[in-house]
């Protein structure tokens, strides 16, 4: 997906950042969305030769800070940098599945296997927090799409597949749960 835009006829969208953007990158390319949208993606922004066209051409802008906690990535000094259009832009929440998925393979014998929920590791939840209030109303939150109120998160999805394979990334089944929790709160014009 580290290209320039080509497709004049799909709405533009970039996504720029770390393995969390691919993983928003893959639930856009899951959601009902997935034929009228042209996706360009961009690990290290300063590295990117073409940014500024992309960041011109695009309709709708992702960022994703460093998934790890706290984070080190200063997404306002790239948006000042870049000049980066705040209007078409939002920020992309983290996640977390949990310590390990081990725990939970070895627990197929238990009544419920495929409806356990889990704590998110340690500062998740804070970083979480933190980031929502920092971006507010251009935070998209994946955290309070899947919590309950105990503070647990899902292993698997509806169709009991693992969400995420390792406890940071999605899984493609995890792709697809979240492309339909958030395709409603999209719009693409």
């Amino acid at each position: 997906m580290d290209k320039s835009f080509t497709d004049d006829s799909r709405v533009k969208i970039l996504v720029i950042g770390n393995s969390f953007a691919r993983d928003w990158a893959n639930i856009l390319l899951e959601s009902k969305y997935r034929n009228e949208i042209e996706i360009s993606y961009v690990f290290d922004i300063y590295k990117c030769e073409d940014i500024k066209s992309r960041l011109n051409k695009a309709s709708y802008i992702y960022l994703a800070e460093s998934n790890e906690v706290p984070s080190n990535i200063n997404l306002r000094e790239v948006i000042t940098h870049f000049n980066i259009d705040m209007k078409r832009t939002w920020i992309i929440g983290t996640k977390n599945f949990g310590r390990n998925n081990g725990v939970i393979y070895n627990s197929k014998h238990i009544p419920n296997y495929c409806e356990q929920r889990i704590y998110m590791r340690e500062g998740y939840l804070e970083e979480n927090y933190k980031m929502k209030e920092k971006w507010k109303d251009r935070y998209i939150d994946l955290i309070d799409l899947i919590i309950d109120k105990n503070g647990k998160i899902p292993v698997f999805t509806p169709d009991c597949k693992f969400i995420s394979q390792d406890c940071a990334h999605l899984t493609h089944a995890g792709a697809k749960y979240f492309a339909k929790l958030t395709e409603n709160k999209l719009k693409f014009d």
